[in-house]
């Protein structure tokens, strides 16, 4: 089934996310402020909008409305959760001793290949375009329940962590993603490019922290 094969894959990868010096030191409050400032300003200015492009691109190329319908509706909410997660970063920044968010910060070379994979992916077919997404939407959640769960008491980060977990009634994207992956075919397709963006995932967080 291709969910449980999905699963072995998220499974390990996202013990080894939480466990990672951004995303612990961000829970302990540990995370230098430059590593935030790498992380948000690639985040909203290259890395998101590029993945409600590969959003739209495969709403473009489904033939089923309600498949079109959920994934314009994630590009639109894609967008407003990266405007939302600026203007918090704007707001908290002065608090964390690191400067204010730029629009305009050069794509860095790890992030621009996510963002080359995935207009690869959407360019491959629907199949490669949803196993490619499937990584952040996936992870978005408990990478964020982690955060707010397990951050220590007063951590200078907890405004952050507010602002970056998505809300609750994002907990049912995932299972409609999910039975989108399983409807399109070409399950091999979601499966491969589903363990490359998963690597992605993983090589974001390592450049936020060591600045690669």
């Amino acid at each position: 089934m291709l969910a449980e094969e999905l699963r072995r894959i998220a499974g390990p990868a996202l013990r080894e996310l939480t466990g990672h010096p951004f995303w612990s030191g961000l829970k302990d409050g540990s995370l230098p402020g430059a590593a935030l400032e790498r992380f948000v300003q690639q985040d909203t200015s290259h890395l998101l909008p590029a993945f409600a492009r590969i959003l739209l691109r495969c709403a473009a190329m489904t033939r089923d409305d309600g498949h079109a319908l959920l994934l314009a509706h994630a590009a639109t909410a894609t967008i407003e959760a990266r405007d939302r997660l600026r203007r918090e970063f704007t707001a908290l920044a002065p608090g964390f001793g690191i400067p204010l968010p730029s629009t305009t910060a050069p794509v860095r070379r790890s992030t621009r290949e996510q963002c080359d994979f995935y207009a690869a992916a959407a360019a491959r077919s629907l199949a490669a375009g949803i196993g490619a997404v499937l990584p952040m939407v996936w992870f978005n959640l408990p990478l964020s329940d982690d955060l707010r769960d397990r951050q220590a008491p007063g951590g200078c980060y907890g405004g952050w962590i507010a602002a970056y977990h998505p809300g609750d009634g994002f907990r049912a994207v995932v299972p409609a993603f999910l039975d989108l992956a399983e409807q399109v075919g070409e399950q091999r397709a979601v499966v491969e490019n589903f363990a490359v963006g998963v690597r992605y995932e993983l090589a974001f967080a390592e450049a936020a922290w060591s600045g690669g």
